[in-house]
Protein backbone atom coordinates (compact mmCIF):
# COMPACT_ATOMS: atom_id res chain seq x y z
CA UNK A 1 0.00 0.00 0.00
CA UNK A 2 2.83 2.37 0.75
CA UNK A 3 4.18 1.75 -2.77
CA UNK A 4 0.79 2.77 -4.23
CA UNK A 5 0.72 5.94 -2.13
CA UNK A 6 4.27 6.80 -3.16
CA UNK A 7 3.48 6.28 -6.83
CA UNK A 8 0.31 8.44 -6.59
CA UNK A 9 2.18 11.20 -4.77
CA UNK A 10 5.04 11.13 -7.22
CA UNK A 11 2.58 11.64 -10.14
CA UNK A 12 0.50 14.32 -8.34
CA UNK A 13 1.77 17.86 -8.58
CA UNK A 14 2.65 19.51 -5.28
CA UNK A 15 0.22 22.34 -5.94
CA UNK A 16 -2.72 19.91 -6.14
CA UNK A 17 -1.76 18.32 -2.81
CA UNK A 18 -1.47 21.73 -1.16
CA UNK A 19 -4.87 22.80 -2.52
CA UNK A 20 -6.50 19.62 -1.19
CA UNK A 21 -4.87 20.03 2.25
CA UNK A 22 -5.89 23.70 2.31
CA UNK A 23 -9.49 22.76 1.39
CA UNK A 24 -9.67 20.21 4.18
CA UNK A 25 -8.24 22.63 6.76
CA UNK A 26 -10.58 25.40 5.58
CA UNK A 27 -13.56 23.06 5.76
CA UNK A 28 -12.71 22.03 9.32
CA UNK A 29 -12.20 25.66 10.39
CA UNK A 30 -15.50 26.70 8.81
CA UNK A 31 -17.32 23.84 10.53
CA UNK A 32 -15.82 24.85 13.89
CA UNK A 33 -16.72 28.49 13.27
CA UNK A 34 -20.32 27.62 12.40
CA UNK A 35 -20.59 25.41 15.51
CA UNK A 36 -19.24 28.22 17.71
CA UNK A 37 -21.60 30.75 16.09
CA UNK A 38 -24.57 28.44 16.71
CA UNK A 39 -23.55 27.93 20.33
CA UNK A 40 -23.22 31.70 20.88
CA UNK A 41 -26.62 32.30 19.25
CA UNK A 42 -28.21 29.66 21.49
CA UNK A 43 -26.55 31.26 24.53
CA UNK A 44 -27.87 34.73 23.57
CA UNK A 45 -31.34 33.27 23.06
CA UNK A 46 -31.19 31.58 26.47
CA UNK A 47 -30.08 34.87 28.07
CA UNK A 48 -33.13 36.65 26.60
CA UNK A 49 -35.36 33.90 28.00
CA UNK A 50 -33.64 34.15 31.41
CA UNK A 51 -34.12 37.95 31.53
CA UNK A 52 -37.80 37.54 30.62
CA UNK A 53 -38.21 34.81 33.23
CA UNK A 54 -36.51 36.90 35.91
CA UNK A 55 -38.65 39.91 35.00
CA UNK A 56 -41.81 37.81 35.31
CA UNK A 57 -40.67 36.36 38.63
CA UNK A 58 -39.85 39.80 40.06
CA UNK A 59 -43.21 41.14 38.80
CA UNK A 60 -44.95 38.35 40.72
CA UNK A 61 -42.93 39.12 43.85
CA UNK A 62 -43.83 42.81 43.53
CA UNK A 63 -47.54 41.90 43.38
CA UNK A 64 -47.16 39.65 46.43
CA UNK A 65 -45.45 42.38 48.46
CA UNK A 66 -47.94 45.01 47.32
CA UNK A 67 -50.69 42.68 48.54
CA UNK A 68 -49.11 41.93 51.94
CA UNK A 69 -47.61 45.29 52.98
CA UNK A 70 -50.96 47.06 53.59
CA UNK A 71 -52.04 44.14 55.78
CA UNK A 72 -48.86 44.34 57.86
CA UNK A 73 -49.29 48.10 58.27
CA UNK A 74 -53.01 47.83 59.16
CA UNK A 75 -52.58 44.98 61.64
CA UNK A 76 -49.63 46.81 63.21
CA UNK A 77 -51.97 49.74 63.89
CA UNK A 78 -54.67 47.45 65.31
CA UNK A 79 -52.09 45.79 67.58
CA UNK A 80 -50.86 49.23 68.69
CA UNK A 81 -54.42 50.09 69.77
CA UNK A 82 -54.83 46.78 71.60
CA UNK A 83 -51.45 47.20 73.33
CA UNK A 84 -52.56 50.62 74.55
CA UNK A 85 -55.68 49.07 76.11
CA UNK A 86 -54.34 45.69 77.30
CA UNK A 87 -50.61 46.39 77.70
CA UNK A 88 -47.54 45.25 75.77
CA UNK A 89 -47.27 41.99 77.72
CA UNK A 90 -50.84 40.82 77.03
CA UNK A 91 -51.01 37.40 75.38
CA UNK A 92 -51.51 37.99 71.67
CA UNK A 93 -52.87 34.49 71.16
CA UNK A 94 -55.65 34.98 73.72
CA UNK A 95 -57.01 38.22 72.29
CA UNK A 96 -59.25 38.70 69.30
CA UNK A 97 -57.43 40.94 66.85
CA UNK A 98 -59.86 42.47 64.33
CA UNK A 99 -58.76 41.71 60.75
CA UNK A 100 -56.13 39.17 61.88
CA UNK A 101 -55.50 36.39 59.35
CA UNK A 102 -52.22 35.28 60.87
CA UNK A 103 -48.69 36.41 60.21
CA UNK A 104 -49.35 35.90 56.48
CA UNK A 105 -45.74 35.88 55.28
CA UNK A 106 -45.20 36.91 51.67
CA UNK A 107 -44.41 33.81 49.63
CA UNK A 108 -41.75 35.08 47.26
CA UNK A 109 -40.18 32.99 44.54
CA UNK A 110 -36.59 32.67 43.37
CA UNK A 111 -36.80 29.71 41.01
CA UNK A 112 -35.88 31.72 37.89
CA UNK A 113 -32.84 33.11 39.70
CA UNK A 114 -31.79 29.61 40.77
CA UNK A 115 -32.25 28.34 37.21
CA UNK A 116 -30.24 31.29 35.86
CA UNK A 117 -27.38 30.48 38.22
CA UNK A 118 -27.30 26.92 36.92
CA UNK A 119 -27.07 27.83 33.23
CA UNK A 120 -24.45 29.61 31.17
CA UNK A 121 -27.02 32.21 30.11
CA UNK A 122 -25.76 34.66 32.75
CA UNK A 123 -22.44 34.82 30.88
CA UNK A 124 -23.96 37.00 28.17
CA UNK A 125 -25.59 39.44 30.60
CA UNK A 126 -23.99 42.71 31.64
CA UNK A 127 -21.90 42.34 34.81
CA UNK A 128 -23.69 45.25 36.51
CA UNK A 129 -27.04 43.64 35.78
CA UNK A 130 -25.92 40.30 37.22
CA UNK A 131 -24.44 42.03 40.29
CA UNK A 132 -27.73 43.90 40.83
CA UNK A 133 -29.74 40.70 40.52
CA UNK A 134 -27.40 38.94 42.94
CA UNK A 135 -27.72 41.71 45.54
CA UNK A 136 -31.50 41.76 45.16
CA UNK A 137 -31.93 38.02 45.54
CA UNK A 138 -29.56 37.99 48.54
CA UNK A 139 -31.78 40.62 50.18
CA UNK A 140 -34.85 38.59 49.27
CA UNK A 141 -33.28 35.54 50.89
CA UNK A 142 -32.62 37.58 54.06
CA UNK A 143 -36.30 38.59 54.07
CA UNK A 144 -37.38 34.95 53.66
CA UNK A 145 -35.12 33.82 56.51
CA UNK A 146 -36.43 36.62 58.74
CA UNK A 147 -39.99 35.53 58.00
CA UNK A 148 -39.11 31.93 58.85
CA UNK A 149 -37.51 32.99 62.13
CA UNK A 150 -40.55 35.04 63.12
CA UNK A 151 -43.03 32.33 62.17
CA UNK A 152 -40.98 29.72 64.03
CA UNK A 153 -40.87 31.93 67.13
CA UNK A 154 -44.62 32.53 66.95
CA UNK A 155 -45.36 28.80 66.57
CA UNK A 156 -42.92 27.42 69.14
CA UNK A 157 -42.99 30.31 71.63
CA UNK A 158 -44.69 29.84 75.02
CA UNK A 159 -46.86 32.84 74.31
CA UNK A 160 -46.64 35.72 71.95
CA UNK A 161 -47.27 39.08 73.52
CA UNK A 162 -48.90 42.01 71.77
CA UNK A 163 -45.52 43.75 71.92
CA UNK A 164 -43.91 40.85 70.04
CA UNK A 165 -46.71 40.71 67.46
CA UNK A 166 -46.33 44.46 66.87
CA UNK A 167 -42.58 43.99 66.44
CA UNK A 168 -43.17 41.12 63.98
CA UNK A 169 -45.59 43.17 61.89
CA UNK A 170 -43.26 46.18 61.91
CA UNK A 171 -40.35 43.98 60.84
CA UNK A 172 -42.43 42.39 58.07
CA UNK A 173 -43.56 45.83 56.92
CA UNK A 174 -40.18 47.56 57.14
CA UNK A 175 -38.14 44.81 55.47
CA UNK A 176 -40.96 44.17 52.98
CA UNK A 177 -41.03 47.86 52.00
CA UNK A 178 -37.27 47.87 51.46
CA UNK A 179 -37.51 44.65 49.47
CA UNK A 180 -40.32 46.11 47.36
CA UNK A 181 -38.04 49.05 46.48
CA UNK A 182 -35.29 46.60 45.59
CA UNK A 183 -37.72 44.59 43.43
CA UNK A 184 -38.78 47.70 41.53
CA UNK A 185 -35.21 48.88 40.98
CA UNK A 186 -34.03 45.44 39.89
CA UNK A 187 -37.04 45.02 37.61
CA UNK A 188 -36.34 48.42 36.06
CA UNK A 189 -32.78 47.28 35.32
CA UNK A 190 -34.14 44.35 33.30
CA UNK A 191 -36.12 46.72 31.05
CA UNK A 192 -39.59 46.28 29.57
CA UNK A 193 -38.28 44.33 26.64
CA UNK A 194 -35.43 42.08 27.73
CA UNK A 195 -34.85 41.08 24.11
CA UNK A 196 -33.78 44.65 23.32
CA UNK A 197 -30.79 44.47 25.68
Amino acid sequence: MSRLLKSNLSHTPLFTVLVEVFSIVLGVLLALGVAEWREEAALRERAVFVRQSLAGEIDGNIRMLEDRLPYYEHIGGVIDSLATVHGEQADGKGLEIPGWVGLAPALLTASSWQAALNTRAMETMDFGQVAGLSAHYSFQDLYRRTQERIVEHAITGQGVTLGQLRMFMREFHQLGSELLRSCRETRGGLGDSPSSR
